[in-house]
């Protein structure tokens, strides 16, 4: 009995050796990995959008740009969402941004919601593209969108993203010019700008967003790229183009993108200007483009709004530039839960300076 007993506890079947698991969990995992490579490098999804090679020479028209109005005493509110970070739109996590996103627009009614990128973080980009983009439709809120480092590293590419945004509805997005990459250095797509009115329908400020790229392209930029030089020139055309079709008179305009400016870490880094809302490094670009020079240049934008980091909330006058930055809205990314949240950005178009008031609200303040 003992000789037996000793040869059974000797005797392990190969299919219950450990090795063997590890073997098979590893070939599992390699060939997910190999699928999903070749959805997103091999089989990107596409759309046909229509080109517009821009010109610094071309004619400007502010006809061609949508607009919003403000009320009857030039009262206009603006949410900024950033960093949503949606993986397949159905998930808890999922769930819960949708809540905090719902939250947000029900508690402070804006006029405007402006999405400063990364609105997704999925191999499936496209469903969770369409379900955000469903989110919004129900709400009934005029929304305008832009691209961060994320939202095309899905299977879809910017040109279905975009397209998708474009048709959507309630969405003021536009493709903008479709050779703003530097000569094809950057994939930059969704450079537009809508004008705020006021009751009789005169202009009288425009919210400009910009693609602020993604992953850097060589070693002085690091992991993030800029703002495209050209991005830079369109900007400074539209801006110019206001201020000719305002006779002569410069308007006052506010800057949304993805990736804070190389200044915005410059400003943080002068503890005399104050450092509150600042939670961790500020990850830019290590290359400037010269935007924060065109804005003081052309002495139109007086705020300029981005995202990216997700803990920081910051908002610091540089150079006579207010320079903010938004915590994330997404529970499916990093970041304490406890700084979720928007941005909101209240004006007035019946005065010259705007009255520009900024302020976060975290997902704690609506409870």
């Amino acid at each position: 009995m003992d000789k037996i007993t000793k040869q059974n506890a000797d005797y392990h079947p190969i299919g219950f050796k450990r090795w063997f698991s590890w073997v098979v969990l590893g070939v599992i995992s390699l060939g997910m990995l190999l699928y999903v490579a070749f959805i997103v490098f091999v089989v990107e999804i596409k759309a046909d959008i229509p080109e517009y090679i821009w010109s610094s020479s071309d004619t400007f028209d502010i006809e061609n740009y949508p607009t919003i109005s403000a009320d009857s005493e030039g009262s206009f509110k603006i949410l900024q969402l950033t960093d949503l970070h949606f993986f397949g739109g159905t998930g808890k996590l999922d769930r819960k941004t949708f809540h905090l996103a719902q939250k947000l627009i029900d508690e402070t009614k804006p006029n405007l919601v402006v999405i400063t990128g990364d609105i997704t973080f999925a191999v499936d980009n496209i469903t969770a593209t369409r379900k955000f983009i469903n989110f919004m439709a129900s709400t009934g809120v005029k929304w305008a969108p832009s691209f961060g480092n994320h939202d095309s590293t899905g299977y879809g590419d910017k040109t279905k993203l975009a397209s998708m945004f474009k048709a959507a509805p309630n969405s003021l997005f536009d493709y903008g010019p479709t050779n703003l990459t530097d000569n094809g250095k950057y994939n930059t797509l969704g450079n537009y700008a809508i004008n705020i009115t006021d009751s009789t329908g005169v202009v009288k400020s425009s919210v400009i967003i910009v693609d602020s790229n993604e992953t850097g392209t060589d070693k002085q930029e690091g992991k993030y790229a800029p703002i495209s030089f050209s991005t830079v020139n369109w900007y400074e055309w539209f801006v110019k183009g206001v201020k000719q079709s305002n006779g002569g008179t410069v308007l006052p305009s506010m800057l949304f993108f993805h990736i804070p400016l190389p200044e915005s870490a410059l400003a943080m880094q002068n503890v005399e200007l104050g450092q509150q809302g600042l939670n961790e490094k500020i990850y830019g670009s290590g290359k400037n483009t010269g935007m924060f020079a065109k804005i003081k240049e052309c002495g139109s934008t007086i705020a300029t709004f981005s995202g990216h980091d997700h803990q920081n909330f910051f908002q610091t006058i540089y150079k006579g530039v207010l320079l903010t930055n938004n915590i994330s809205c997404g529970y499916n990314t990093y970041g304490d839960t406890k700084l979720k949240g928007g941005r909101i950005i209240e004006l007035n178009v019946n005065r010259s300076d705007l009255a520009l008031n900024t302020y976060v609200i975290k997902a704690a303040d609506l409870d």
